[in-house]
């Protein structure tokens, strides 16, 4: 190995920074925080609401009723009695075809009533549901559906008629809103309506081409339009003293095929501009690169929100990373939120593949940027990206209720999934679902996959906080909210919260992937605390697989610690029991592998993995007391695997039966695939393939995890803020660190910067500097990310940790 300097230093755009510092204003939506969540478990639910930082919506799907609709206080934007019913149950929304004066209402049919409805679009920035298979209340035999869209600050209601028949002009769509009056006051300025609430706070209602918008005698807004144009939308947004929304001027260029035009479209029902993606871009290794320049000509602060779309032939749709660099390739931490669908049931009307990418942005008065638009489906830079977004199911499965709800999906560069998530456990009854090996491939001559660079076989699933009364009856967590802190394409990091059925219990699970050559890796931070007495029979802080979803038999279970093996034994099945409990692992790191797993896919895949946990933090007071951990393994059968299965738990002492108020848990654990057959990987990473050679289908890939990969870090400028994964808190800008211990690319976060572009990062491993040769495309090997709360800056690096890697540099 050549020659280092003790420390390398990182350093960006000092010489340019001082003339091309992007306006702040840009990330000034970074703090949008969009929720549409359920009121209770989606077996036993009735509502959904949509809180964002402006308003909040409550809609009784069962009834067909929006029973509040809202601006809210500033400071009532976190408060948790939003989440709760008012006293007063409204009826706000009412959709009707008109025929001469006469309005006929548009209702669910009966056997709809438990049907929450198809979630098109979820993320930070856009929510949207979608209701199907309508019809008017006194003729049948036409059907109709209607939308709920929604951004922080602005709202779209739809009715869409949905027939092939065209009706005469004498029918007309009306949607009429009833907002209580003492509550509103209505006005009309035009052809805007404005709406004015007590608090101050004012929505602008506008219409569309081809409606009519009106404020009725009786006090209530009704836009209007001929049957004949097919829809009508009824549209609402925030209006900002100091802020407007005429919209910039945008012009877009494909970077990769100049000659190919970038469409730009105004799209008037999303109140939102929307840029139509090429698709452009070369191989595993490719980036489409879209170079934006936004222009504000007014006097005035402008806000537009920003819509990048693909709807056909989504190249490489299980794995996208989407950001927003500067001119010069430096990511810039604006947030975007992603959203896709490559389900294609004919029945279902946004059926895939698609693509939508969604961000807001401000620009000061008089001011031009210059962006570019990046997406890679494969590597960033010279390793496979991560990425964990939301995934809608509409095309995929039936009208159960349960059905069509949030479904979250990762991928380690975009060979398919990698871990997927339900976050209200609608269909099977657990968090995790789907969990696939990364890289591993059948022999060249073998007729059946896994291919490269394809789809692997499923090896999960998963759940945590998984509690039971005493009659067997699982009490779920309701109230589920998605934070979407980082989505790609080193590291992800979204947070689940909720609450138990009697809120006696708050409840956080973070979820992580990294961008690695290895393995996947799973990072999960629990963190639960008691608010009252809450009383259980079973309590399973985290449990793999699961015992309504399990993909993988595995022969063999072993646990040890960063020291060795412990005790390894055959799977005993015996239904609905623990075959070890309480189990007790003293020393650093404890860990499980579940290995020897039999093929359950085998007509799909020749080729399958193992896995394994390994619990990095554990923290526990119970009743003034610190706890420690227990782990058991359980036995199931009523699984995706078709026949009895032996599950890993992590747990409380099992006498433990009820938990008070004060009471806390947190634990930080990892989840481990690793091929079965040390011939199936392709990857670029030799210390493993020579790991995986000596250790394959054994527990020794899980003890090598656990003693290897338990990073230390010694910082000579800057603060440990958290442990795994490491985020370290930069003083003036500069961070100093030298890191030993970890394998294969450890994921380092740097929080605490004062802009995304100038700062000092100096890596060491066991004190030989690191060298990031990690870029294809330029700068395309590293992360930033926005604070909103400290308008800070956090930047992520992939750092090579394996001796072999190193050695090459």
């Amino acid at each position: 190995m050549r020659k280092l300097l003790p420390f390398l230093i990182v350093y960006f755009g000092v010489i340019t920074s001082t003339f091309a510092q992007l306006p702040k204003e840009l990330w000034q939506y970074a703090n949008t925080n969009t929720y549409m969540f359920l009121e209770n478990d989606v077996q036993n639910n009735t509502h959904f609401q949509i809180q964002t930082n402006h308003h909040f919506l409550r809609f009784n799907y069962q009834d067909f009723k929006l029973e509040q609709l809202r601006l809210i206080d500033d400071n009532e934007v976190n408060g948790k009695y939003l989440e709760k019913a008012q006293d007063e149950t409204l009826d706000i929304l009412s959709l009707y075809v008109v025929k001469n004066g006469q309005k006929h209402k548009v209702v669910r049919l009966d056997e709809d009533a438990h049907y929450a409805g198809e979630v098109i679009e979820s993320g930070k920035f856009f929510q949207r549901r979608n209701f199907p298979d309508l019809k008017l209340e006194d003729d049948p035999n036409l059907k109709f559906s209607v939308e709920i869209s929604s951004w922080t600050d602005a709202l779209d209601f739809r009715l869409v008629f949905e027939n092939d028949t065209i009706l005469s002009d004498d029918y007309q769509l009306m949607i009429e809103l009833d907002l209580p009056s003492d509550q509103v006051a209505l006005s009309k300025k035009g052809e805007v309506i404005h709406a004015k609430a007590k608090n101050g706070k004012v929505w602008e209602i506008i219409k569309r081409e081809n409606d009519q918008l009106m404020i009725t005698p009786e006090n209530k807004i009704q836009a209007t339009t001929s049957i004949k144009n097919k829809e009508v939308n009824l549209l609402m947004r925030f209006k900002y003293e100091n802020l407007h929304q005429e919209g910039l001027n945008i012009i877009a260029k494909d970077l990769h095929r100049p000659n190919r035009e970038v469409v730009i479209t105004e799209a008037e029902q999303q109140q939102a501009k929307k840029i139509s993606l090429n698709d452009s871009f070369d191989g595993l290794k490719g980036m489409e690169r879209v170079a934006l320049t936004l222009e504000n000509l007014t006097n005035q602060p402008q806000l537009q929100r920003l819509i990048f779309e693909r709807v056909d032939g989504v190249r490489d749709i299980t794995g996208i990373s989407v950001m927003l660099r500067d001119k010069d390739g430096n990511p810039t931490g604006i947030p975007i939120q992603i959203s896709k669908n490559w389900h294609n049931g004919k029945e279902f009307k946004y059926r895939g593949p698609w693509m939508r990418s969604y961000t807001v942005v401000c620009l000061p008065p008089n001011s031009k940027v210059e962006l570019e638009l990046s997406k890679v489906s494969g590597y960033w830079g010279t390793l496979p990206a991560v990425s964990h977004n939301q995934l809608s199911l509409t095309g995929w499965g039936k009208k159960f209720r349960g059905n069509h709800q949030l479904w979250d999906q990762t991928a380690m560069g975009a060979w398919g999934e990698s871990v997927c998530y339900e976050p209200d456990c609608g269909q099977a009854n657990t968090l995790i679902t789907d969990v696939r090996p990364f890289m591993i491939k059948a022999e060249d001559d073998n007729p059946i996959g896994p291919k490269k660079y394809n789809w692997t076989p499923n090896v999960g699933g998963g759940d945590f906080m998984r509690v039971y009364d005493e009659n067997g009856q699982k009490l779920k967590i309701k109230r589920i909210k998605s934070h979407y802190k980082r989505n790609c394409p080193n590291l992800t990091e979204v947070t689940y919260t909720g609450v138990t059925s009697k809120d006696e219990v708050d409840y956080s699970l973070t979820a992580s992937i990294i961008r690695n050559d290895d393995y996947f890796r799973g990072i999960y931070t629990l963190e639960i605390e008691v608010n009252d007495t809450f009383d259980f029979h079973r309590l399973a802080l985290a449990q793999f697989g699961s015992e309504t979803y399990s993909y993988q038999v595995e022969n063999k279970i072993a646990w040890g610690n960063a020291d060795g093996l412990i005790k390894e034994v055959p799977n005993v099945h015996k239904e609905k029991q623990y075959t070890n409990q309480d189990i007790i692992i003293d020393g650093k790191q404890p860990w499980f592998s579940m290995h020897e797993a039999k093929n359950m896919e085998s007509h799909k895949y020749a080729v399958t993995g193992n896995k394994g946990i390994v619990l990095k933090e554990w923290s526990a007071t119970v009743d003034g007391k610190e706890i420690q951990p227990r782990f058991s393994t359980y036995s199931s059968s009523k699984t995706r695997a078709g026949e009895p299965v032996t599950l890993v738990e992590v747990n409380l002492p099992s006498d433990i039966k009820q938990l008070k108020k004060g009471d806390k848990v947190r634990l930080v654990m990892e989840l481990c695939v690793f091929p079965q057959e040390a011939k199936s990987y392709y990857g670029s990473n030799e210390a493993f393939a020579k790991a995986l050679n000596l250790g394959q289908d054994t527990w020794k890939l899980m003890w090598r995890e656990a003693k290897k990969n338990d990073v230390s870090v010694n910082v000579s400028k800057g603060e440990v803020v958290r442990n795994y994964p490491l985020k370290i808190k930069a003083v003036d800008n500069e961070v100093l660190a030298d890191l030993s211990n970890g394998l294969a690319y450890v994921p380092v976060t740097i929080s605490n910067l004062s802009n995304y572009k100038d700062f000092k990062v100096s890596f060491t491993v066991d004190d030989k500097a690191v060298e990031f040769n990690q870029e294809n495309h330029g700068k395309d090997y590293y992360q930033v990310d926005f604070d909103p709360i400290t308008q800070t800056w956090e930047v992520t690096f992939s750092i090579p940790m394996d001796a072999e890697v190193l050695d090459q540099k």
